[in-house]
């Protein structure tokens, strides 16, 4: 029958969806991690989705749970939807640079695929296959890794540098995988009754999996860890104290020596946090350098983000943006001062910033909801079938990603693994109940004929175009790519030319900016220039001030396309364009509204002052840098810079002693401080009068 083929297609399309995530990549193209992944993504449910849809053309027939979860999850859809619609950058709320990952389109694209997921994988049988088959992957992906770490540059593909840098995400996503596996060996091993060849792999696989952990040593992942393997171990200790339990008939006197074993040592990593956990890693030369907001940073920015606009959050996918306008100013004394933050200590709290009140009830419905679901499902009874353990072994892998995705922005992997194993659960869960599923039969009765055709037609359109669109600024990446790689500038201009026919964003303006920017200088480093040089001088410099100013149109509440735009007349005024110095000021102030806890700004615009002869001014933005940052050495020797050029010699001195206070052991600072202790210049001290005068 034609629709059993079809949808064996669209099961197998999904099948790849699952089982290619960990391990995707594009090797040697330059294309980030995540963003190929988000092609596997796209492609994957877009062929299972169209293939499905024609299976229900052949029979007329469609099946679905029969399950009121998915009412709760179009609340999240709609909640998402509205905070994108009233955003006031909808192409960043909507799709963001490529489908990034707080955009409407992939929160979209991943309830569809839990939707898929739930009607393809219906059964025991189908579920089995996914399973092992993550599993497989999974462990190739441990083992993959971990021969990168005795030959990373055999195995860099040309796009892992890098120990650290892995075909899954970053790094703690690595390990958060890591310990996903490690579960569901544990639970497997403890669980089911397993022939001598299965059990010697999955003892492997969790030594490779706790090697992984140990490697990453991740405090969060030690934390969920230590809580999970703490259930699996109370749980078959409640099952071997029970008379009444069948499943464990046969194996009853089995310690679950293992899972206590990896309960001690998640607590042993944890407590000991970089003491013990650091020993591996620095071994490897692997350690955990990557950074992120702390929980109370986030919590912070969330809270003045719902004073703001508590209904519909800050606008989808500009946690970004949040960050730079409430972060903490305790953060300028630290390294991340000038950091962006694309999100919060979780995805869950970033989720939280951007899409308000309204997205938070939603997103704790959904949650509750489906655990409701799950435990009444898991510890119904004490006798537990074959299929019962299956749902237990998938409730906590997603308990197990949803813990995580509180704690850590987990990526577009586990967050997409977290939704294809919520729709195996439901589906399977509806499917092993009597009358657990719905038949929709719409070819005997012409109106329902006609609208499900109606809407089963519009289902594949849609489809296929969005699915052509995303193709069409995947592409743009390669000519992006192209233009950074090419080796003449005039081959860069023409292939970020391409990049932007095919998708316009602030970042491919910015980049278009640069190398415009970069033609002006190469003409300008010439003695003496034809009139059709001058021309092309004239024509780069208009298109590279175009260039930002597009980038501003597309996004004008991203503070960098202001700074952008604020460095660019900066130099020009630097280089005798008229009017440019005013421009450059009223660029980097509306940087600043953006972003007005950052010094960096501050000493931007004293720059410009001080270029204009404008002392006062400029003394006084760079002490209010100070203010924000007392310990911003770049101010500092600003100041003491700018008061040695007037032959103020104390306050010279003044600020030099204060630089290398911060930092007794620079030796720049050492030899800067000693040429100003040195300068016996005896000009006149210019004064505040002077000062006037001059401005």
């Amino acid at each position: 029958m034609l629709s059993n083929t079809l949808d064996k297609i669209s099961f197998w399309c999904l099948f790849l969806v699952v089982i290619l995530l960990p391990v995707f990549f594009l090797p040697f193209i330059k294309i980030p991690v995540e963003t190929s992944k988000g092609l596997l993504f796209v492609l994957g449910l877009s062929l299972s989705l169209i293939f499905w849809t024609a299976a229900r053309f052949s029979d007329g027939k469609i099946v679905l749970p029969k399950t009121p979860f998915f009412f709760t999850s179009l609340f999240v859809i709609v909640a998402f939807l509205l905070s994108a619609l009233f955003s006031p950058v909808k192409s960043i709320a909507f799709f963001g640079t490529m489908l990034d990952n707080g955009s409407f389109y992939f929160i979209l694209g991943a309830f569809l695929l839990m939707f898929m997921s739930s009607i393809v994988f219906n059964d025991l049988s189908k579920v089995k296959k996914v399973l092992k088959g993550f599993f497989v992957s999974g462990v190739l992906l441990l083992f993959f890794q971990g021969l990168r770490l005795f030959m990373p540059k055999i195995l860099s593909f040309g796009i892992l540098n890098l120990k650290t840098e892995n075909v899954l995400g970053s790094w703690n996503a690595f390990g958060l995988f890591a310990g996903l596996i490690l579960l569901t060996s544990l639970f497997i091993l403890e669980f089911f009754n397993l022939k001598k060849l299965h059990k010697i792999f999955l003892i492997v696989s969790y030594v490779l999996a706790l090697f992984a952990t140990i490697l990453v040593n991740f405090s969060v992942i030690w934390a969920i860890l230590g809580i999970f393997a703490l259930i699996i171990f109370v749980y078959k200790a409640s099952l071997m104290s029970t008379t009444k339990q069948e499943v464990l008939e046969e194996n009853k006197e089995n310690f679950p020596a293992l899972t206590f074993v990896t309960v001690l040592l998640s607590i042993m990593f944890f407590i000991s946090g970089q003491f013990i956990g650091n020993f591996l890693p620095e071994k490897l030369n692997a350690l955990n350098t990557e950074i992120r907001p702390s929980f109370v940073s986030t919590t912070q920015v969330l809270k003045s983000a719902l004073v703001q606009d508590p209904v519909l959050g800050f606008g989808l996918n500009r946690f970004g943006d949040a960050w730079a306008l409430y972060k903490p100013d305790v953060v300028n004394m630290s390294l991340l001062w000038d950091a962006y933050f694309d999100n919060g200590v979780g995805t869950l709290f970033s989720f939280a910033v951007t899409t308000g009140i309204l997205g938070i009830i939603s997103l704790l419905a959904f949650i509750l909801h489906f655990i409701w679901i799950g435990f009444s499902s898991v510890f119904k009874n004490y006798k537990k079938k074959e299929i019962e353990k299956y749902l237990f072994l998938i409730f906590l892998f997603i308990l197990y990603l949803l813990t995580s995705a509180m704690f850590y922005a987990i990526g577009m992997v586990l967050f997409l693994l977290c939704f294809i194993f919520i729709g195996i659960f439901i589906g399977l869960y509806s499917h092993s109940k009597n009358k657990g599923t719905i038949v929709f039969s719409f070819l005997n009765d012409p109106r329902k004929s006609f609208f499900s055709i109606l809407v089963l037609v519009a289902l594949a359109v849609l489809t296929f175009s969005v699915t052509f669109k995303y193709t069409e600024k995947f592409i743009s990446l390669f000519y992006y790519h192209m233009s950074l790689s090419a080796k003449d500038i005039n081959k860069s201009e023409i292939y970020i030319n391409k990049a932007l026919n095919l998708h316009k964003n602030d970042f491919y303006y910015r980049i278009y900016s640069q190398i415009y920017s970069a033609k002006v200088s190469g003409l300008l480093n010439k003695t003496e220039l034809s009139d059709l040089e001058k021309n092309v001088l004239k024509q780069s410099f208009d298109n590279s001030l175009n260039g930002l100013r597009n980038a501003i149109l597309v996004n004008p509440n991203n503070y960098l396309n202001h700074r952008f735009l604020g460095d660019f007349y900066r130099d020009a005024g630097s280089l005798g364009v008229d009017g440019s110095f005013d421009q450059s000021i009223i660029s980097y102030n509306n940087a600043l509204n953006l972003n007005p806890r950052n010094p960096g700004l501050k000493l931007d615009i004293a720059n410009v002052y001080y270029r204009k002869k404008e002392f006062i001014s400029a003394k006084q933005y760079a002490e209010e840098a100070l203010v924000l940052k007392p310990n911003f050495t770049e101010a500092l020797l600003f100041l003491s810079s700018m008061h040695k050029e007037l032959n103020q010699k104390n306050e010279a001195l003044f600020y030099a002693e204060r630089a290398l206070s911060l930092d007794p052991n620079n030796i720049y600072l050492m030899q800067y401080l000693d040429s100003v202790k040195k300068d016996n210049n005896t000009l006149p001290v210019v004064t505040e009068e002077a000062e006037k005068k001059t401005e």
